[in-house]
């Protein structure tokens, strides 16, 4: 398959995750379409997201504070100043996890969220980074707050790793840092 199709049904991918977990999703769920850059080991990091909260009795979320947390995103990675053939590549993945308000009465409703999960790439080559498989683990921690009191606008800063888990070698992998915007969907 060339890199066009590849990209091109990397995003359809993302699309059809996105479509199919809002629309799973109940009128009453908090939902919100989110869109960050992130970069770290000299890749750019471009994502659009979609996330979702659903409602469900989960007594040992419950226990620990949390509530579940499901999001899916396509993301554009870009190798900065390796100028090879394989500069950038497209993500498509799914992530499960949990999300901690951190106290209710503040104005900035600051919160805390980890998710694991899995995501597919289009090439296993970035720059000089061999990612070794198309399909990795993703681990994300984010922090965050409202920018409104509402909490329809709201502000992260995340850390994610993606992997092949050690399964082949080389491992790479990909850490990047980066910053969020979330906008709670009606």
């Amino acid at each position: 398959m060339t890199r066009t199709k590849s990209a091109a049904a990397s995003m359809l991918l993302g699309l059809f995750i996105l479509a199919t977990a809002a629309s799973a999703a109940r009128a009453g769920d908090p939902r919100w379409i989110s869109a960050s850059v992130g970069s770290g080991e000299n890749i750019d990091v471009l994502r659009v997201e979609g996330l979702w909260q659903p409602e469900c009795e989960c007594a040992w979320l419950a226990r620990i504070g949390a509530t579940p947390m499901l999001s899916a995103h396509v993301e554009y990675w870009n190798a900065r100043g390796d100028r090879h053939p394989n500069d950038n590549t497209w993500s498509a993945g799914v992530l499960a996890g949990a999300h901690w308000l951190l106290s209710e009465q503040s104005r900035w409703k600051p919160y805390v969220e980890f998710a694991i999960g899995a995501i597919g790439v289009t090439d296993t080559h970035i720059g000089t980074r061999n990612l070794t498989s198309p399909i990795l683990f993703d681990e994300r921690l984010a922090t965050g707050f409202a920018l409104d009191p509402a909490g329809k606008y709201q502000l992260a800063a995340y850390a994610e790793h993606r992997s092949n888990g050690k399964i082949k070698q080389p491992n790479d992998g990909l850490t990047t840092y980066g910053l969020e915007l979330r906008v709670a969907l009606p």
